[in-house]
């Protein structure tokens, strides 16, 4: 299911998981109740439903990632917790290499300072994508590759030291 948001004073559509989904119908017949004691009751009822679901979907990603981390472990990955210092000279070396062409007003708009990707996956600077992204990560010699992960427990960098494929720099499937 698609549905169109007003944001930034432009409209987007945007694609609904079956999870968002679902909240949005039961947010829906909420909405046709006349009783406002029991429409404020069952939106609060619902949300805490939504969150505690959230949290377990969490709690799963955080496990699986988990085992992810310590597969690659076994495999000569080297994981290291970045203090600010250092996160911030990559950011902006980041900065430097990739996003030099897109304007302050554009990386506030695809929330850039949180998520410094986006300038690929909203086609904001140019890149390869699937299976040709692939090919030439794997096509490249390498005695060893970084990966930047953000993630609530701080920034880490993971480094390879062996022969490493596209495929493993997936995590968790995604």
């Amino acid at each position: 299911m698609e549905i169109t948001i007003e944001l930034d004073g432009e409209a987007k559509t945007v694609k609904l998981s079956l999870f968002d989904e679902a909240f949005l119908k039961e947010y829906d017949q909420i909405d046709l109740i006349d009783d406002e004691e029991e429409k404020e009751r069952r939106y609060a009822l619902t949300g805490n439903v939504e969150r505690a679901l959230q949290a377990y979907y969490d709690s799963i990603r955080e496990y699986e990632f988990g085992l992810h981390y310590k597969k690659l472990e076994q495999r000569g990955a080297v994981f290291t917790m970045m203090n600010r210092i250092h996160t911030a000279k990559i950011k902006a070396r980041w900065s430097r290499l990739f996003a030099y062409t897109v304007s302050s007003e554009d990386k506030q708009t695809i929330h850039y300072d949180q998520f410094r990707w986006h300038i690929f996956s909203y086609e904001r600077v140019a890149c390869l994508t699937g299976d040709a992204a692939r090919r030439a990560f794997d096509g490249c010699k390498k005695d060893r590759a970084f990966q930047w992960l953000s993630q609530s427990k701080g920034d880490q960098l993971r480094q390879y030291h062996h022969h490493q494929n596209a495929e493993e720099h997936h995590v968790c499937g995604h």
